[in-house]
């Protein structure tokens, strides 16, 4: 198995266990060599604690059972499984357990938003919204000004310009490193107006939705301001804001509302 399958159950594994997914060794290695290791490399698996409970490989059974750590002096520990298999317990006994099988690694939706934002290059922080299903990873910029970018986890997707698209069709894998096809996002960004269709949305959410759009219009607002400054330096806020109160950003403001809004 090579690190895009891999990368492929990751992240269906997290998406079924809505947002977090635990994974033992066993299950690791079926991946191959090395491939949990570049998968902790990228930033998309962590280490996780111990095991308490496994597979025993005592017999054909294959029961999942509690496991024994012990410490010894000298500061090795050693594992095992006590059999529970009734007609088997005084021929098995104590069934060993390699220690390293105890090894778990963890993927979380926050863990995917950290990653996220870094190939995003984002400055924020991601942020868990009020009903923890969205967390938003900033805005970045498109033809139409800024726009938010925002992690669902369930389904885990990622939400692009009032667009949503599956997060398994976003990342690959090119010599080793987990990719985000950018060219996509950036599609989605330059879209001009939502695709027709789209489900209907609470007011609560229409709420928020529009608190985000305002938010991102000011944004646009200082980065022309920005922009104008650097062309055009001690011109006065007044001369920047009428300015800015003529280009499509305005969104129909006028350039007092603007001047107010800059800094």
């Amino acid at each position: 198995m090579n690190l895009s399958t891999a990368l492929a159950d990751l992240l269906a594994a997290v998406e079924a266990g809505r947002g977090r997914a635990v994974l033992g060794f066993d299950e690791v290695q079926q991946w191959g060599q090395g491939v949990a290791s570049q998968l902790v490399d990228n930033g998309l698996l962590k280490p996780h604690g111990s095991a308490h409970s496994l597979v025993c490989h005592g017999c054909e059974e294959r029961c999942f059972s509690d496991v024994v750590v012990q410490s010894s002096g000298s500061g090795k520990s050693r594992a095992f499984i006590i059999c529970e298999v009734p007609h088997k317990q005084e021929q098995m006994g104590r069934v060993p357990v390699e220690t390293e099988r105890l090894q778990q690694w963890q993927c979380t939706s926050s863990l995917l938003a950290v990653f996220l934002a870094e190939k995003l290059s984002l400055d924020s922080s991601p942020e868990v919204t009020g009903d923890s299903q969205i967390i938003r990873l900033g805005m970045i910029k498109g033809l139409h000004g800024r726009r938010h970018v925002s992690l669902q986890q369930e389904p885990l997707c990622l939400e692009v310009n009032q667009q949503t698209v599956p997060l398994a069709e976003l990342l690959f894998v090119d010599a080793g490193v987990v990719a985000l096809d950018m060219p996509r996002i950036q599609s989605m960004l330059d879209t001009d107006t939502p695709p027709a269709g789209k489900a209907y949305t609470p007011n609560t959410d229409r709420r928020e939705t529009r608190r985000l759009e305002t938010q991102a219009m000011y944004q646009d607002w200082q980065d022309a301001y920005e922009a104008l400054l650097a062309e055009r330096p001690n011109m006065g806020k007044r001369w920047y804001s009428q300015r800015i109160a003529r280009m499509e950003i305005a969104q129909g403001r006028d350039s007092e509302t603007i001047r107010k809004r800059v800094r």
